[in-house]
């Protein structure tokens, strides 16, 4: 999928006491969420691996990639968007046992899932190694790249980083807007 969709399922089920607490059933809600959302015409859909929920999501794409034949959705790779927040490190093993976990070949969009997760804005030189790495991993696995929930402070701090470094500058800022936030 060329462009990403305005609009997206996010994928968190939640593991506080008062959500679902049982791994079965929140695996099993995942799957059958995600199922429906992309029956009536979700295409995009937001993960993240501290979501706790990767082999759920594992098991809804590969149900969605069934033929309907075969009592899947008849979808194929192509017609869904796939945004990944993770955290560093961003090199291509971590990157591979995500997309290993996934059981898909690339992530349409990947995010470091914000900026206070994993010390990156510690200092100029962790800022800068951590994007610098994230920008080497191959584009065939990571189409695009960017960053989740930076505030201007932090995207101000990194756009002036990748400019006087010459690195590519983030695809999105992902922002978590619903009526709780």
């Amino acid at each position: 999928m060329d462009n990403m969709p305005l609009m997206g399922l996010g994928t968190f089920i939640g593991i506080e006491a008062d959500r679902i607490d049982n791994p079965a059933v929140r695996h099993t809600t995942t799957v059958s969420a995600i199922l429906s959302a992309l029956r009536i015409g979700y295409r995009h859909l937001d993960l993240a691996e501290n979501y706790g929920n990767l082999p759920a999501i594992s098991e809804a794409l590969r149900l969605a990639f069934t033929s309907i034949e075969q009592g899947g959705l008849g979808l194929t790779r192509n017609d869904i968007w796939l945004t990944m927040k993770a955290d560093a490190p961003f090199d291509d093993v971590h990157i591979d046992h995500l997309l290993s976990q996934v059981g898909v070949t690339y992530f349409d969009l990947f995010l470091i899932h914000h900026p206070t997760h994993g010390g990156i804005f510690d200092d100029q030189e962790t800022l800068t190694r951590a994007w610098s790495e994230l920008t080497s991993i191959d584009a065939a696995k990571l189409h695009a790249i960017g960053v989740s929930n930076f505030y201007e402070p932090h995207l101000t701090r990194l756009l002036a980083m990748c400019e006087r470094e010459g690195l590519k500058k983030p695809y999105a800022n992902e922002i978590e807007v619903m009526p709780c936030l």
